[in-house]
Formats: C-alpha cells, sequence, structure tokens
C-alpha cells in the first residue's frame, strides 16, 4: 500500500513518515490484524538495504538472547541481534515501535530518535 491507501484502509493518520534519516524513503506497508490487535508495518529503502518499521498498540515478542550490548550512542529501547538483523523496540505513549534492519546500531538509534 501507499501511504494514501494504508490511511485509507486503517482510517487514521498513522504516524508513518514518507522518509527516515539516513536516506531511506518510504517503499510500501501492510496492514493487518493478529488477533484483535492491529499491526502496520511499513518498509523504507536506500536503493539497497531495507528498514522495516512495525507500529503495534502492544509490546512485540522480541527474540530471546542476542541483546546487543550498549554502545557509545544511547537508544531508546532495546536492541537485539536476530537473523533478520537488528531488532529495536521502544514505547512511546500507547504506541510500540519495532525497527528492524542490518543497517548500524547508530543509524538505527539516529532513525529511533526522529521517530519519537
Amino acid at each position: 500500500m501507499t501511504l494514501e491507501q494504508l490511511r485509507q484502509v486503517t482510517g487514521t493518520k498513522e504516524e508513518i513518515p514518507a522518509a527516515l534519516s539516513g536516506g531511506f524513503v518510504f517503499e510500501s506497508a501492510d496492514s493487518f490484524n493478529v488477533g484483535k490487535r492491529r499491526v502496520t508495518h511499513a518498509r523504507y529503502t536506500d536503493g539497497l538495504t531495507v528498514v522495516s518499521l512495525f507500529l503495534t498498540d502492544r509490546p512485540v515478542r522480541l527474540p530471546k538472547g542476542g541483546i546487543v550490548a550498549k554502545g557509545p550512542a544511547s537508544l531508546p529501547g532495546t536492541l537485539r541481534a536476530s537473523r533478520a538483523g537488528n531488532v529495536l523496540h521502544w514505547r512511546s505513549g500507547p504506541r510500540h515501535y519495532t525497527l528492524m534492519s542490518d543497517v548500524s546500531r547508530e543509524l538505527l538509534g539516529d532513525i529511533a530518535k526522529a521517530l519519537r
């Protein structure tokens, strides 16, 4: 879906930006239910790499283990490593954000700061 289609399907003004830090631009989105809960998945690309952003009203189940040690840049949540890449999760108000990508922790942190 496009951003406009996403807004029409969900009936809300989803907090999905048209671009993210690091030169990533919106590519497409899906909105679906898991049980009775709405999940919005937006994909961004810089032409080579993909960043996935998930918006939910409940926390997601993160991969067990794989916690990445704290680095010089502070992150708004927990960073974990998985087979899908780095997974960063945090909460802001009633919304839960999850970023997934194989970009650096610093870039994930920059993206997260811009979304807060």
